[in-house]
């Protein structure tokens, strides 16, 4: 077993940068994500209460689906540790949710204005579950996670993947959604690829390396921390094969936020652009992660080497695909036409005015 350092993480990762569940069929995975996020017919009339509630109230809180103890929340933890968000007057304290059912059911009962879910979680609730939420910026415009494989067993293409068995972090989370999603964009039948829930953790790579699993799904931090260990492992970037943008990650409110709480919104995402760019203006992230490490310590911001390499990933979904947006714009065209795509391919149904799913109005120029 190797522990040196690999030299270079894969190329479509660097050009943008057990029991076994039930397999999911797309109506399946339909039933399971609208059960998940909205357990309750009441959650409608909870969040049109709890929203005005808070609109009234002192601070800000922010829902978040996991722990800040990763690379992925960035920008969040830069306009804290930056001072940004203190700039724009907003007193930001964070409520860490269990996954993203509970924190969109933290926005939905007012208990927080915003939450940074995916795209298609928000199509989901608007579609089955008919809740008031609305993406107001989007922050990744790619994936957020990869395919973990061995470069022994090349998984460089989702086809490779027919009839083998990839490590998920959990049922109809965001993981599974980027996998079935990457496989259906590549013509792949979803049914064709089993899936286990495993841990997302580094210690996963040994199942991997045992021949139990082909793959599995991680954030982007635990797939660095994986090839600076073993020099053979790899990671497939889903999206190199998928046009559908669902996969996304927006920032996300309620419809009655927006009307009453707007200055607050406004000022946190005008602190979000902020640190974003602070970092994208920091081209050596030297001081971009010494800003970090005063506040927050963790293994990927801890390591130079792989913190660098994380930031210059997230800045580039930050800002690939954005077609002249500026940062945390949300390109309406595209928007649109991914929801449509869902809906063809069925993973969503009852589309209606998908354009009034957005807004940029929250965003100062």
């Amino acid at each position: 077993m190797s522990t040196q350092p690999t030299p270079a993480l894969s190329r479509s990762l660097w050009s943008r940068l057990g029991t076994r569940e039930p397999t999911l069929t797309r109506g399946g995975f339909l039933r399971a994500a609208a059960a998940g996020l909205f357990a309750t017919g009441a959650a409608g009339s909870l969040a049109a209460c709890g929203a005005a509630d808070s609109a009234s109230g002192g601070g800000f809180t922010y829902a978040s689906i996991l722990p800040f103890d990763t690379l992925t929340f960035i920008p969040e933890m830069m306009g804290t540790a930056g001072g940004y968000l203190s700039d724009q007057g907003v007193d930001m304290k964070v409520e860490i949710a269990r996954g993203t059912a509970q924190a969109m059911q933290t926005v939905l009962a007012g208990k927080a204005p915003v939450v940074r879910p995916s795209m298609i979680d928000l199509a989901t609730a608007r579609t089955t579950a008919k809740q008031p939420l609305v993406a107001i910026g989007t922050v990744m415009r790619g994936p957020s996670v990869v395919l973990n494989y061995a470069k022994n067993d090349a998984l460089d293409d989702p086809t490779k993947l027919v009839g083998k068995t990839v490590g998920i972090p959990s049922k109809g989370g965001t993981s599974e959604q980027t996998l079935l999603l990457m496989l259906t964009d590549a013509g792949v039948d979803p049914d064709d690829v089993k899936r286990q829930v495993v841990g997302q953790s580094p210690s996963t790579w040994e199942l991997v390396r045992r021949g139990q699993l082909a793959g599995f799904i991680s954030g982007i931090d635990v797939s660095l921390i994986i090839q600076s260990q073993y020099d053979d492992a790899a990671a497939l970037d889903p999206g190199k094969y998928s046009s559908i943008q669902s996969t996304t990650q927006i920032y996300v409110t309620t419809e009655d936020a927006v009307q009453k709480q707007a200055d607050k919104l406004t000022g946190f995402l005008s602190a979000i652009r902020a640190s974003m760019q602070a970092v994208i203006d920091d081209q050596s992230r030297a001081k971009s992660i010494q800003t970090l490490r005063k506040k927050y310590h963790f293994a990927t911001l801890d390591d130079d080497a792989i913190a660098k390499r994380a930031f210059d990933v997230y800045v580039d979904l930050w800002t690939t695909q954005a077609n002249g947006r500026k940062l945390l714009e949300t390109d309406q065209e595209k928007w649109v036409a991914g929801i449509e795509k869902l809906q063809k391919l069925g993973y969503i149904s009852g589309v209606s005015k998908p354009e009034t799913w957005m807004t940029n109005d929250l965003l100062k120029a």
